[in-house]
């Protein structure tokens, strides 16, 4: 139960962190408005790197062949 607690939670404390930084940075870097475009590109990156991730596991019912 700790370890689905842990992946629950730790993403919710890390993101706000990350893509705060992030979007300081690019709004005072590039003006304003353009951190937030950069967040939302860094959820479409994490989006795809976790569908990539969860493809290879395979499930299947017991006795039963995948193909």
């Amino acid at each position: 139960m700790a370890m689905w607690h842990v992946a629950f939670t730790a993403p919710q404390v890390i993101a706000p962190l990350i893509g705060g930084i992030a979007a300081y940075y690019f709004n005072r870097a590039l003006g304003s408005g353009f951190g937030y475009r950069v967040v939302m590109f860094m959820v479409i990156v994490y989006l795809l790197a976790g569908a990539a991730m969860v493809r290879p596991i395979r499930s299947g019912l017991p006795g039963r062949r995948l193909p």
